[in-house]
């Protein structure tokens, strides 16, 4: 049995010819719901080309708002962000928490993302996404996320979630309620359960058939 992590992922495979995929989100764990809006932008992930970190540089600098902008990761684009604050690679736990002081996540993107777990771990903990939706962001990117087309538009983004942090505040509790569903872990748990019990029952119906 093929499993994957989105929609776009399943699309994908069958249109490849490969057969139809079973669909299961990563697991993903939920914080309480953050009563402060957070300060400051925030990039997580790899710097390089095809991820776009250049355009969400850019978008942050066109907006023009006193928020820094915060790196997490490595890479060779990092030497083209000089005014942003580079963090360097974090392990998972500080991640969360800089997921979790940041106003909102930053999320630009040159190819189709697989899944785009960044966008979900930030929603996880309260924090809204501002994303280039492509790809498998879509399985979690219609709650909590404003989502955009271009470089302008992330601009324009950034400066309305800087101006109203209400507004910040409730998109990522909506988010998170997304998520806390989409990537719950034991419903998770359950479902790649549910497959590899029916792979195993289905592999002891025909004997020879994998032989």
């Amino acid at each position: 049995r093929l499993v994957v992590l989105s929609h776009y992922m399943a699309r994908a495979v069958e249109s490849a010819g490969i057969g139809r995929a079973a669909i299961i989100p990563p697991p993903v764990d939920t914080a309480p719901p953050k009563t402060d809006p957070g300060h400051g932008f925030l990039m997580a992930g790899r710097m390089a080309h095809l991820k776009g970190p250049d355009l969400g540089y850019a978008a942050w600098q066109r907006s023009g708002v006193d928020h820094p902008l915060r790196v997490a990761g490595l890479g060779a684009m990092v030497e083209r962000m000089p005014h942003a604050e580079c963090l360097g690679w974090l392990d998972r736990h500080r991640l969360r928490e800089r997921l979790a002081e940041a106003r909102a996540v930053v999320f630009p993107t040159r190819w189709q993302e697989p899944f785009g777990i960044v966008g979900a771990e930030a929603l996880a903990v309260g924090t809204p996404v501002i994303a280039m939706s492509t790809g498998g962001m879509m399985d979690w990117g219609t709650e909590g996320t404003l989502l955009t087309d271009g470089v302008t538009a992330m601009a324009a983004a950034i400066r309305a979630l800087a101006d109203n942090p209400e507004r910040a505040l409730s998109l990522g509790r909506a988010g998170q309620r997304r998520v806390a569903h989409l990537c719950d872990p034991p419903r998770v748990h359950a479902m790649l359960a549910e497959l590899y019990t029916d792979a195993v029952g289905s592999d002891e119906a025909n004997p020879g058939q994998n032989g």
